[in-house]
């Protein structure tokens, strides 16, 4: 009898014990979540909604408070639960970035919602609204996604569907936009056979256009003919894009005035380019561009030629400190200082 007594403690014990552990397990468990959130999608086969590097580094550098007022039904919209879900990324990657959803009061407080709406003049659902500080922007559905309509057998209607899903993108640079209200402007020279940022074959810069005004970075051509001094435009970069004829030595003056007075220029000149008045120019200015192709066999990888230089790291400097992945160059020209030092 006295045996089984102390069994049955022995046993109770262990338990009460076992219990007691588990729950500071438990306890240490959900603390340790609080303070190092992270998430992790099972269902999700593909990372289609991983943030991209800039995001990320957009994210990291925040000095204000980031909100995000989210409306959009979440029953018939198909972009709304694409914006829900990356805008979670956003909140997991920084603890500056907070979202108020509509679907979290559409049926338990819908006054609440509609007050909100009121507040930012929202008049149409699958609209986000970006808070940085005091200012704000207001994102439409067609900023954040593109569409089709197809014919609906059911009721012959028309059913509207999601083909290109870009609300990073736009929410990204309205975080841009409204940390710095100061618009930056870039020129593309032009009349010289220059790739254009106008026209979208292959050859050309369009899409360098989309992207750099994505940032909130006005792009524009500009005919340096028409100016005696660069002074005249609010440029921040000029940009000479693969000249193929030579600039008039007017034009050549301008450009050497803005060169040396510290303005800041991108030139890209072709292997094999009729155009001699720029490396002239750059010769002026101590920069000695070859009149060569350069190429490194020894950092070749499959899929490339002979002409494609590939750059696989960079040493640290301020403008390459965030390039984490090779580089290639085709019929890459080399430059060295006038007194033939590596630059």
């Amino acid at each position: 009898m006295r045996e089984t007594i102390i069994r049955r403690l022995t046993y109770g014990a262990n338990v009460g014990i076992g219990i007691i552990l588990a729950f500071i397990l438990v306890v240490l468990a959900n603390a340790l979540a609080a303070k190092y959130p992270k998430r992790y999608d099972f269902i999700q086969k593909q990372d289609l909604y991983k943030l991209s590097e800039k995001t990320l580094n957009v994210l990291k550098e925040l000095q204000e408070p980031v909100e995000f007022y989210v409306f959009g039904n979440p029953q018939n919209s198909e972009l709304y639960p694409k914006v829900k879900r990356l805008i979670d990324q956003y909140c997991d990657a920084s603890s500056k970035v907070t979202c108020i959803l509509a679907d979290d009061y559409i049926l338990r407080d819908p006054g609440k919602i509609q007050k909100i709406r009121n507040q930012f003049n929202v008049t149409d659902w699958d609209t986000v609204i970006v808070k940085v500080g005091e200012e704000t922007k207001e994102l439409k559905e067609n900023d954040m996604g593109d569409f089709k309509f197809e014919h609906n057998y059911y009721d012959y209607g028309q059913k509207k569907k999601l083909v290109l899903f870009k609300a990073e993108q736009a929410l990204t640079s309205a975080i841009l936009e409204l940390q710095n209200p100061e618009q930056k402007h870039v020129f593309f020279t032009v009349n010289h056979g220059e790739r254009s940022i106008l026209s979208k074959d292959d050859r050309n810069y369009s899409i360098v256009k989309e992207y750099l005004e994505r940032d909130r970075v006005l792009c524009a051509p500009l005919e340096l003919y028409r100016l005696s001094d660069m002074t005249e435009t609010n440029c921040d970069l000029l940009v000479v894009a693969g000249p193929t004829r030579d600039f008039l030595e007017e034009e050549v003056e301008v450009l050497r005035r803005y060169i040396t007075q510290g303005g800041r220029a991108f030139i890209l000149i072709d292997p094999n380019s009729d155009c001699q008045s720029i490396p002239k120019l750059l010769t002026s200015c101590n920069i000695n561009v070859g009149d060569d192709v350069t190429v490194d066999p020894t950092t070749r990888i499959a899929g490339t030629g002979w002409f494609d230089l590939v750059i696989p790291d960079y040493p640290g400097h301020e403008i390459t400190k965030n390039l984490d992945s090779l580089s290639i160059f085709y019929m890459a020209r080399s430059i060295t200082g006038v007194n033939h030092e590596d630059r």
